[in-house]
């Protein structure tokens, strides 16, 4: 309740309490034409390309992020092109900003009505549609802000699930919810003015969107940086080496790590490949020293120290031939890249090798969850062992 009421009292000194960067300032006098919104490298990378495609000025970046992870922000703030953006603004929300907690929902509503009543943008990028986000794209809507999404993963092309009440506690935050008006939070977002993604067409039946056009980030022709081919040189990756992209999900990382690596190294040892394990920026610390025990001496399983970098880039310049992942959106992406890229998802073998204790299996459904939408991708191969890898012909390929 203090902070609201701090920020009810002073909405400009709440914006500057807000910045995790005290050296960076938003000019409340200056007319941003653009709003792009981001949370992670993955969203920021996208940004800066289809701006430089589209050549659009006048930008201003709006970083979100939580007391919980702090590095992201300051990875952002190191990394993002200046000479795209007019300003940024790193503004902290609550924790757990995608919870159905009323207060967190609250809290958050009032600080985008003030960050759109400051900034009056023409056009509001978003790359995110569902929960907070649904808040933000319903006020800007509703002053009549031009909203555009860019696809940021799979997650768009997930099937319809309309919003469901199966129990009591749920349904008295939706009711409280929709007395505070905050109960967008509770659905997607659907009426966007262009929708920006690289199967524009699947989603036609999944938005009421006015315009749905084609744009894909890795297809551009944009240059690759310097630290794609530092990384190649330095690990010594060729196009026949097999890269498998990481996702942290909700299971016990011994379990996680012990799986992950059995899969792996049978793959390595009956094709006597190496392998690259690419982890996501948000995988912790514990996850990848659990990984990296599991790992034999004489293995060809090799961990990339680094992983904040796009691994797109480095599929695209050495022209690989085979990426492995659970459900990774680069799975998807790998045949736009190349039609020559194979990609294989190991999830049902994977699934396999976790115990299915309670905590597990919250991670397990999330899993599944995902997996149903790569399900739809025919170019996405599913293995639920080696023998499915033989029969995609691999071992003749290698």
């Amino acid at each position: 309740m203090k902070k609201l009421k701090k920020f009810f009292k002073s909405p400009r000194k709440f914006f500057k309490d807000s910045l995790w960067f005290k050296n960076i300032r938003i000019d409340i006098h200056k007319k941003y034409e653009n709003l792009f919104v981001v949370s992670h490298l993955g969203q920021l990378n996208q940004i800066e390309v289809f701006i430089k495609s589209k050549g659009i000025e006048n930008n201003l970046l709006i970083v979100l992020y939580t007391m919980k992870n702090k590095l992201m922000p300051t990875m952002i703030e190191n990394q993002y092109n200046k000479l795209l953006f007019e300003d940024v603004v790193f503004l902290k929300l609550p924790n757990k900003p995608n919870s159905y907690n009323i207060s967190t929902l609250f809290f958050i509503k009032r600080i985008y009505i003030k960050l759109l009543k400051i900034t009056n943008p023409i056009n509001l990028y978003l790359l995110s549609f569902e929960n907070h986000y649904s808040l933000l794209a319903t006020y800007a809507k509703n002053k009549n802000i031009n909203l555009i999404l860019l696809e940021e993963g799979t997650a768009v092309y997930k099937k319809l699930n309309p919003f469901e009440i199966n129990n009591l506690i749920l349904y008295c935050k939706w009711f409280i919810a929709k007395i505070l008006k905050i109960d967008v939070a509770f659905d997607r977002f659907y009426y966007f003015d262009v929708i920006y993604a690289s199967f524009p067409h699947l989603l036609e039946n999944k938005f009421k969107a006015k315009k749905y056009q084609y744009f894909f980030a890795y297809n551009t022709n944009s240059k690759m940086s310097s630290e794609t081919k530092i990384l190649i040189n330095k690990y010594k990756i060729t196009s026949k080496d097999f890269i498998y992209v990481n996702q942290r999900y909700s299971i016990d990382n011994e379990e996680f790590a012990k799986a992950l690596v059995y899969i792996l190294e049978q793959i390595s040892d009956l094709f006597n490949v190496r392998i690259f394990i690419k982890f996501h920026p948000k995988d912790t610390p514990s996850l990848i020293e659990s990984v990296e025990k599991y790992i034999l001496k004489d293995s060809k399983i090799i961990l990339i120290q680094e992983n904040t970098f796009v691994i797109e880039n480095i599929l695209k310049l050495l022209k690989s031939k085979y990426i492995l992942g659970l459900t990774s959106t680069s799975l998807l992406y790998a045949s736009l890249i190349s039609p020559e890229i194979n990609s294989y998802s190991i999830v049902p073998w994977f699934i396999k090798q976790v115990t299915k204790t309670d905590e597990n299996l919250v991670g397990i459904n999330i899993i599944k969850e995902h997996y149903e939408i790569i399900k739809e991708f025919k170019q996405i191969k599913k293995i639920s062992s080696l023998q499915d890898l033989m029969q995609n012909n691999i071992k003749d390929t290698v």
